[in-house]
C-alpha cells in the first residue's frame, strides 16, 4: 500500500532517508516506490540525491516506453560533454595552483638570497670593524 501524499515535506524524511540508504525492508521499499509517482516532492528529493550521490537509490523508472537509441546517445553525449568540461576546469585549477606555488617558491628563494647577502655584508662589516681594516 503506497504511503499517503503529504503536504508537509518533513513527513516523509524517515522513509526517504531509509530508502536512499537502501535500509527499507522489501515491503516498505515497495510501498515507498508506489508512493513516488504520487508525490512530486519525494520524486525530486530522490532524483536530487541520486544525482549528488550516485550510489544512492534511484527512483523507479516511470511507466512508458524505454528511451530510444537516439535519446540514449544524446544523454551519453551530454554526460560526456559535462565530464570533459569538469576535467578542463580541474586541469585549469591545477595549473593555476602550480603557478601560484612556483611564484611563492620563487619569492621565498629571492628573500632567502637577499637575507643571505645581507648577513654576508653584515659579517664582512663586523670583521672589518674588529680587525681595523678599511672599507
Amino acid at each position: 500500500m503506497p504511503l499517503p501524499v503529504h503536504t508537509d515535506p518533513r513527513a516523509a524524511v524517515p522513509e526517504l532517508t531509509a530508502y536512499l540508504r537502501n535500509e527499507l525492508d522489501p515491503q516498505a521499499r515497495q510501498d515507498f516506490e508506489a508512493h513516488l509517482p504520487l508525490c512530486e516532492r519525494c520524486r525530486k528529493a530522490v532524483a536530487v540525491a541520486g544525482s549528488l550521490f550516485p550510489g544512492m537509490a534511484q527512483p523507479p523508472p516511470t511507466a512508458g516506453a524505454a528511451p530510444s537509441a537516439a535519446e540514449l546517445l544524446a544523454q551519453m553525449e551530454a554526460q560526456l560533454a559535462r565530464t570533459r568540461e569538469r576535467n578542463r576546469r580541474l586541469q585549469d585549477s591545477r595549473r593555476r595552483n602550480l603557478l601560484w606555488a612556483l611564484g611563492v617558491l620563487a619569492a621565498l628563494a629571492s628573500l632567502g638570497a637577499i637575507g643571505f647577502t645581507l648577513l654576508q655584508n653584515r659579517a664582512g662589516l663586523a670583521h672589518r670593524v674588529t680587525t681595523g681594516g678599511g672599507p
